[in-house]
Order: C-alpha cells, then sequence, then structure tokens
C-alpha cells in the first residue's frame, strides 16, 4: 500500500459524554430515588383540599344550626305554662233550709306539665275563684294538693242525678314572664259523678217522703158536686218539692186547685179542694176508687166517708 502522511496522525477517539443531572423539586423525581412515598397529583391535592372545606363548612353549619335550634327551643319552653287539673274526692252535707243546694268539699291535684317553672296566678271552678290555688308556684312535673268548697243544685223532684261538669279556668304565669288565661279539661270527672248522684239521690228519696194529707177528709154535697178538701203537711225537717195532686174513680171527673203544690217549708200546710162530678152513670156504681194521689209521695186510699159521699153524689146525679 503507498505511504501516505495522513496515516503518521494520531489514532481518533470517540469522546464519552459526562453524566447530565436531572433537576426535581422532589426527591421522587429523581431517577432511581425512593424514599417510600408515592407520588401525589395536583389534581388529588386539589379534591383533598375542597373535601376538607366542605367539611369544615358543615360542621359549623351543623354548630351554628343546632345553637339555633336551642335557642328557639329554649325560648319556646320559656313562654310555655301548661298545668292540669284532676279531681281526687268529693264530699257534701245536704242544706237543711235548702235541700236543694249540696254544699261540697273537693279535693284536686295540679300538674306542672310544662318544662319550666310556672305560677298559678288564679283558678275558677265553674265561675267561682278557687283562692287557696292562687299563687301556687310549680316546678317541672311537681305537683300540688288543692281542697276548696263547692255548691250545686239538686232538683227536688227526684228528677235529677246528674249535672253537667264545671269549667276550670287558669291564669298561668309562664318562666318568662307571659301570663295566658287557658280553659282546662277536668280529669276523674268520676268523682264528680259519684258525688252529684249521691247528693241528689238523697234529696230525691227525702222528698218522696215529706208531704202527706193531715187530718180527715172533708166532704160537702152542693147539687150535682162532691166537694172534697184535704190539707197537705210537709212532715219532712226541710223544704219540700212540688207536689202533683190528682183524683182517681172510675167513672168520675175530677178539678183540683192547687193541681201542683209548690214547695213548703217543713210543718208547713196547703189547703187542697177537689171538685169531683159524674162523668159516667154506667161505670160510676160500682167503678174502682183510688181516692186522692199525690206524686212523689204516693197519696192515700179512698176512707169509708169518701166512699159514702160518692155514693150520694150518683145518686143525685144518675136517674134510676
Amino acid at each position: 500500500m503507498p505511504w501516505s502522511p495522513d496515516r503518521l496522525a494520531a489514532p481518533r477517539i470517540a469522546r464519552v459524554s459526562e453524566p447530565e443531572l436531572l433537576s426535581s423539586s422532589d426527591p421522587a423525581d429523581v431517577v432511581g430515588s425512593d424514599d417510600g412515598r408515592s407520588a401525589r397529583s395536583p389534581r388529588v391535592v386539589a379534591l383533598t383540599t375542597a373535601l376538607i372545606a366542605v367539611v369544615v363548612l358543615g360542621v359549623g353549619g351543623w354548630w351554628g344550626g343546632d345553637q339555633w335550634q336551642r335557642h328557639r327551643t329554649s325560648a319556646r319552653d320559656a313562654h310555655t305554662a301548661a298545668v292540669t287539673f284532676a279531681l281526687l274526692a268529693g264530699s257534701f252535707t245536704t242544706n237543711v233550709s235548702n235541700p236543694a243546694e249540696q254544699e261540697a268539699a273537693w279535693s284536686v291535684i295540679l300538674v306542672n306539665t310544662s318544662p319550666g317553672r310556672v305560677q298559678v296566678v288564679s283558678a275558677s271552678w265553674g265561675g267561682v275563684p278557687v283562692a287557696k290555688a292562687a299563687q301556687t308556684s310549680l316546678a317541672p312535673h311537681e305537683s300540688a294538693i288543692i281542697d276548696f268548697p263547692g255548691v250545686f243544685d239538686c232538683a227536688t223532684d227526684g228528677t235529677t242525678t246528674a249535672l253537667t261538669l264545671p269549667k276550670v279556668r287558669l291564669r298561668l304565669r309562664a318562666p318568662d314572664g307571659t301570663v295566658t288565661e287557658q280553659g282546662v279539661p277536668v280529669l276523674n270527672r268520676g268523682v264528680w259523678d259519684t258525688t252529684v248522684f249521691g247528693a241528689c239521690s238523697q234529696v230525691a228519696s227525702s222528698v218522696a217522703n215529706e208531704v202527706f194529707p193531715t187530718g180527715d177528709v172533708v166532704t160537702q154535697l152542693v147539687g150535682r158536686v162532691l166537694l172534697v178538701s184535704i190539707v197537705l203537711l210537709n212532715q219532712g225537717p226541710s223544704v219540700s218539692g212540688a207536689t202533683s195532686v190528682t183524683f182517681a174513680a172510675d167513672g168520675f171527673a175530677a178539678a183540683i186547685t192547687p193541681s201542683t203544690v209548690p214547695p213548703i217549708a217543713p210543718g208547713a200546710k196547703v189547703a187542697v179542694e177537689i171538685r169531683v162530678t159524674v162523668s159516667d152513670c154506667a161505670v160510676a156504681p160500682t167503678g174502682q176508687i183510688d181516692g186522692v194521689v199525690l206524686s212523689p209521695t204516693g197519696g192515700f186510699g179512698a176512707d169509708t166517708s169518701l166512699v159514702r159521699a160518692l155514693d150520694r153524689l150518683v145518686a143525685v146525679s144518675c136517674p134510676h
């Protein structure tokens, strides 16, 4: 091979490049680096931040709402006043001078059913003040027993053994000072019904045995009219009820004055006149004669003198 100057030059050696460093703010991004942590993407960081914000707002809203609800409940409780009224016992005493009027004694229990302390400013039973109940102060669920007198009327004719339950009204002061008046139902009304029934039944029984005829029956024949005179006496210890008077005899008619005797005082007397005429000549001679009938006492039957007087009336009134 021919010689060339280039062949005397030094052989060419390939250059090896120096290592290139990769810079990163996070050591985890360095090639070969591994410290046990995983890389977090920007999206994950954003979602985490948003979730924390929502939780914080939710907790704050719950706390604020709970506080508002507590405040609202507290304000409502401070304005609330509720007291129940329940009968415990009842008794009565008959008024001797007026048996229709019963003097009663009642026992009731008041219970505070509201969440705060309540004061009973005033109370009334059937429109009549209950003095002992006024100014009673009750803590929540606390109770107080009150005794008070009352009056109710029974019919003297024995027709009343039940009466309408009186209405109760209470004026109550709530914890915030508000005063309200309200109608309150009467609980355990069986005490009322039992007491009234016992009192009015006793009055009816007493009245039924008070008014009776006294003395003899007086008769006088005037033409074709027989005048029958009787006197009714109140033999009881109290004012009587009204007493009706009738005359019962087959074949006869009667006009009575007065036909209803009004209530009379103990020991008092009332004269009654009965004008009897023959209404049926075929029946009167042999018909049944019951005589004077009083209601509710039952009256009395015809005596011998009355039967003879009616026979004389038939004799002058009916053709032979």
